[in-house]
């Protein structure tokens, strides 16, 4: 028969938990901050992408036709700005979101065959919007990274 083990060994593995758990912790923390973090980092793009798409459809909405037949301006960068981008940037810093859009040459737009009409037509009201994004959090000073999101965009009557 073996005598019972002394309770100063078993004592002694109590504080060793309590340095592990010192040890871990930081750790653990710091991952939990990184993935909430990075959770940020991709919805602020999910929502500059879903901007650029809704800001290229309203600009080939309010393309060069439709400034023709309502005898108002086109869609510009400034207006698809107001209009569209600042009224859906919930969260975004806007002096940090820049607008560009670009409109091809419907001359040397690609033709498609258009169901509607039977014919190989151009194009027309081709849009490229692009939304730039200096995004940077204040949590754990990461940043700035510059996120881009385009669309393109295409009407034709």
């Amino acid at each position: 028969m073996t005598p019972p083990r002394p309770k100063t060994r078993r004592n002694r593995r109590r504080g060793a938990y309590l340095v592990e758990f010192a040890i871990v912790l930081p750790v653990v923390i710091f991952m939990i901050l990184g993935i909430v973090v990075m959770s940020y980092c991709v919805n602020t793009y999910q929502q500059l992408a879903g901007l650029a798409r809704i800001g290229a459809r309203y600009a080939a909405v309010h393309g060069a036709d439709y400034a023709r037949e309502n005898n108002q301006a086109r869609a510009t960068a400034a207006s698809v700005r107001a209009n569209v981008v600042l009224p859906y940037s919930v969260g975004l810093d806007p002096n940090s979101l820049t607008v560009a859009v670009s409109w091809n040459d419907p001359n040397e737009a690609p033709k498609y065959p258009n169901p509607a009409f039977g014919d190989g037509r151009p194009l027309i009201n081709i849009v490229t919007v692009t939304l730039t994004y200096q995004w940077q959090t204040s949590l754990m000073n990461i940043g700035p990274y510059t996120l881009t999101a385009t669309s393109h965009q295409y009407m034709q009557y």
